[in-house]
């Protein structure tokens, strides 16, 4: 298989020399890597040249955007200039292990059907001291997930959980090529660019998370680690929230416009087409709910909360936290 790995930067300097280096320095080595600069204005360029050159590395390209893209659609860019089988994607500020590359290719050599794959990940801080973290019991990946599984266990993503949440962060997953087409020709770079390749997998069963960890994901003053609407730091201030949870409905009711295009195209099992219709009635009551101020939504919304509860997306809590914002802001 011939591998690419896609990776995006932006004023990353503080941090870019350690996640090149360990792309570079692989058990397995990468066929090729794209880079996609989206107008840094630090010494991120001239990092990247002079490692390039000390490793005598002639399969990596730089493009420098001629405008700023942001993130989604210089990753999107990235990822449409990338010629592998296999294409991994790459954050600017992270470590991945030696043998990332060697054990996810493996893993698609032995499993035809997998067509997208997460892994685990650790998390560390701006000077690379490991941050422990307590996994909340019957969750998976710092929380991403409400699964239960083994180490180093391969676990099949259903298509529903994928609908209602996304699994792991871009900088952890690989995709086959007949994935990239679909992304490539569909996308409209509304949605997270990693979400939508793990919903066009997920439409096939072919997503897939192994519980190994093979990247160090830093946490620092310049980003944030994506968790559920109700974990997000700004639950502490009541006008954040508010916009937060507005900002995620809009997102749901965007995936559903993109899914329904996707599923005219493709044939869905008739079982994943129910849970579909029933998860995107819950959200389009939310959004009756909280964006359109609808009292009568709120009955039907707590019933469906009862019927498709999951502990993590759909629960309890994210409902009277709606409740109790909304009842605020209409104050």
């Amino acid at each position: 298989m011939k591998i690419s790995i896609a990776m995006t930067t932006y004023n990353g300097e503080a941090y870019i020399e350690k996640q090149i280096r360990s792309l570079l320095h692989q058990t397995r080595i990468p066929d090729e890597i794209i880079i996609c600069d989206d107008g840094s204005s630090d010494a991120t360029i001239d990092i990247l040249q002079r490692i390039l050159a000390e490793e005598g590395c002639s399969f990596c390209r730089i493009i420098k955007n001629e405008k700023n893209l942001g993130y989604r659609k210089n990753f999107k860019k990235s990822i449409g200039l990338t010629t592998g089988d296999l294409i991994f994607l790459s954050d600017q500020d992270d470590i991945w292990e030696k043998e990332k590359l060697e054990k996810i290719e493996t893993v698609f050599e032995h499993n035809p059907h997998i067509t997208a794959l997460n892994s685990a990940f650790m998390l560390i801080d701006g000077a690379d001291k490991e941050i422990s973290y307590k996994e909340r019991k019957g969750f998976l990946n710092h929380g991403f997930m409400k699964k239960t599984g083994e180490k180093n266990a391969l676990i099949p993503i259903e298509y529903g959980m994928l609908l209602r949440y996304n699994i792991s962060p871009g900088c952890t997953m690989a995709f086959r090529r007949c994935v990239k087409d679909m992304y490539l020709k569909s996308t409209k770079s509304i949605l997270p660019h990693d979400w939508e390749i793990n919903l066009i997998s997920g439409m096939k069963g072919g997503c897939y998370f192994l519980n190994t960890p093979l990247i160090k994901y830093r946490i620092h003053g310049k980003n944030t680690l994506g968790m559920s609407t109700d974990d997000h730091p700004s639950v502490l201030e009541f006008k954040q929230d508010i916009d937060f949870r507005k900002a995620s409905i809009k997102e749901k009711l965007a995936l559903f416009s993109i899914m329904d295009r996707w599923h005219r195209r493709c044939r869905i099992d008739e079982k994943e087409m129910k849970v579909y219709n029933k998860i995107k009635r819950f959200d389009r009551l939310r959004a009756q709910a909280v964006l359109k101020h609808k009292k009568c939504a709120w009955i039907e919304l707590f019933f469906m909360t009862c019927m498709l509860w999951d502990g993590k997306y759909i629960r309890f809590k994210s409902l009277f936290g709606d409740l109790f914002y909304t009842i605020r802001r209409a104050r």
